[in-house]
């Protein structure tokens, strides 16, 4: 009954530093880490309003991404996040453009020129960001899995061993006797 009063009385109303944290105290952290992972603030609040079964203001959860009081756990999640990018597929620049070549497809199928110029625009440029003149082929490994393409190996070295066998190369020197 006494927060119930703190709140509704105009003399005890809080500052607004002091009203904005009405998130439970155990998941002000985790609303902060979320922010920090740039989830939307919106998301974050849908989390809140469901773990704390009442309202949750979009003010009080974008008020804690700035708040002096959890800088420091933001400013670590900010950095955890942002050195831990390559867990996220689309940050990989191969699969970004594995996924443009596989809307192109389609945009062909569909026979949507527009769409297929944008797309091949797009994965230009993607590829013009590539420093150090990195030629990129496509061949047939790019469609193989890690399990393919080891039994592929595996298969061209079983090879080149019946081939050296049978032309009773000399590998250890480089020439064919």
């Amino acid at each position: 009954m006494e927060a119930m009063n703190e709140t509704t009385s105009l003399q005890n109303r809080p500052t607004k530093k002091r009203c904005l944290p009405s998130i439970d105290a155990w998941l002000r952290p985790i609303a902060v880490r979320m922010l920090a992972r740039y989830d939307d603030p919106r998301d974050v609040q849908k989390f809140l309003v469901e773990k704390q079964k009442r309202p949750v203001p979009i003010e009080s959860v974008r008020w804690y991404s700035q708040s002096p009081a959890y800088a420091e756990i933001f400013n670590k999640e900010r950095q955890k996040f942002l050195n831990d990018l390559s867990v996220i597929p689309a940050a990989q620049k191969s699969v970004r453009l594995t996924r443009a070549e596989e809307l192109y497809r389609e945009a062909k199928e569909k026979d949507n020129n527009k769409e297929c110029r944008e797309l091949l625009y797009y994965m230009k440029s993607e590829m013009d960001e590539v420093k150090g003149g990195i030629n990129l082929t496509m061949n047939q490994y790019n469609i193989l899995s890690d399990k393919e393409i080891g039994e592929k190996i595996r298969r061209i070295k079983s090879r080149i061993v019946q081939m050296t066998k049978e032309d009773k190369a000399d590998v250890s020197n480089g020439t064919v006797s």
